[in-house]
């Protein structure tokens, strides 16, 4: 899968497996590899922002974010936002798209996916 112009639905967050309720979205993101602006979801809002890739070095700029209030995604997306932040690198393992911070930890992981 190559890392731009792949729907990527997050699986995994930290150390901790991702489960999204029947009617929920699911948190996702997409890299637009003409703009170099990433769109996604978060859980409860939509977001985008820059990106920049380099070989395996990945950083984001910083996300304008919708400013939605949903009980019961909030922990998750701001986590998810977070983890973003400390993105440095990235690796692409099948169809998954794993993401690691300056130290090589693993931040999140992500499955490739048809839109949902």
């Amino acid at each position: 899968m190559p890392l731009e112009n792949t729907y990527w639905k997050l699986a995994r967050l930290g150390g901790k497996g991702l489960t999204v309720a029947a009617k929920q979205r699911e948190p996702h993101f997409v890299f637009d590899n003409k703009t170099k602006r990433i769109a996604g979801f978060g859980g409860c809002n939509r977001f985008t922002g820059t990106y920049q890739q380099n070989g395996d070095r990945l950083t984001f700029g910083k996300m304008a974010m919708t400013f939605m209030a949903c009980p019961e995604e909030m922990e998750t997306e701001r986590d998810f936002a977070a983890a973003l932040e400390q993105v440095r690198s990235w690796k692409i393992l099948g169809d998954h798209l794993e993401l690691f911070d300056a130290s090589g930890t693993l931040l999140a992981r992500l499955e490739a996916r048809a839109p949902k």
